[in-house]
């Protein structure tokens, strides 16, 4: 749900996650020390990340992590790290096929289904949303527009890249409907309950509110 997460690692190694769902929630996937052990992997294989607050969590020591075929749709921030530190030794392609990541603005022009440039997470203010959480209040207000307008602009403001994916996928892999549905397209009928969900959560916030004003002479 949009308070907790979709699924959360830690000290935990050799998982495993196939065709899963990870939506409307405030973060898809938490990884903290996860694997653990020294040598160990982790695979994150055709899942669908969409409409969270961040799609995938990392504490920045986390290492190991191999993702491909997933699809990053739509959300807030597509992958945040949270904390400080160097953030390195994750893998985003494999054997040619990265991710697929609604936000990649590049093209296919050989027509192979992936890009001819790499998808390259380097953005400002989600950084700083990461160190600060308490930022998030100006999320999709012109001042978060302005701090990525500025670190474009300004190579010195620019932030190191937190992933490069070098293969992105131009279309995301379709999955089996989720089970238990009838409708084929699940995403669109979780996006609707998120949507409507939400819409409750602010009609009680401000029934709340009303019922708290104090007249005073």
């Amino acid at each position: 749900g949009p308070s907790g997460y979709g699924l959360g690692l830690k000290d935990m190694d050799g998982v495993t996650a196939t065709g899963n769902r990870f939506v409307g929630n405030r973060v898809g996937l938490y990884l903290d020390n996860s694997p653990s052990a020294a040598g160990v992997t982790q695979t994150f294989d055709s899942n669908v990340f969409a409409y969270n607050r961040v799609g995938v969590t990392f504490l920045p020591a986390v290492k190991n992590n191999i993702f491909t075929n997933n699809a990053f749709i739509d959300n807030g921030e597509q992958v945040g790290v949270q904390g400080s530190g160097t953030f390195s030794g994750n893998t985003w392609t494999v054997n040619g096929s990265g991710n697929y990541w609604s936000d990649f603005a590049g093209y296919d022009a050989d027509g192979d289904g992936l890009g001819d440039v790499p998808y390259v997470s380097a953005d400002l203010y989600s950084e700083l949303t990461d160190d600060h959480p308490e930022l998030r209040l100006f999320d999709e207000t012109p001042a978060a527009r302005a701090v990525d307008l500025a670190a474009r602009m300004f190579p010195v403001f620019r932030p190191r890249p937190k992933l490069e994916d070098t293969a992105p996928l131009i279309e995301p892999v379709e999955l089996a409907p989720a089970v238990g549905s009838a409708d084929a397209k699940p995403l669109l009928g979780g996006a609707v309950v998120a949507v409507a969900l939400l819409a409750g959560a602010a009609t009680l916030v401000l029934a709340a509110g009303r019922s708290r004003k104090v007249s005073t002479p």
